[in-house]
């Protein structure tokens, strides 16, 4: 069996280019990392983490936030709906 000791995240952009996709999920189960996912089909939980978990507003219409966060919204499918005053 095999194992991993390392996984970079790279928030930052210090590894990255200039841009950023998101090519799916690996969801862990009972300790163990499943098949690469499409966002979409990857279990509720996870998709709820992904769509709520992110410091994203939007301003006339248009998503403003941090790269990443636009990007693993987006992969999402969802629609941001700011709460009415």
């Amino acid at each position: 069996s095999g194992q991993l000791d390392t996984l970079c995240f790279d928030k930052t952009g210090t590894l990255t280019e200039d841009g950023v996709d998101v090519m799916g999920v690996l969801p862990v189960a009972k300790g163990y990392i499943e098949r690469l996912t499409n966002v979409c089909d990857a279990p509720l939980r996870f998709l709820q983490c992904l769509a709520c978990c992110h410091g994203l507003t939007d301003v006339d219409g248009q998503l403003i936030g941090d790269p990443l966060d636009l990007k693993m919204f987006a992969a999402t499918g969802w629609i941001l709906k700011e709460p009415s005053g």
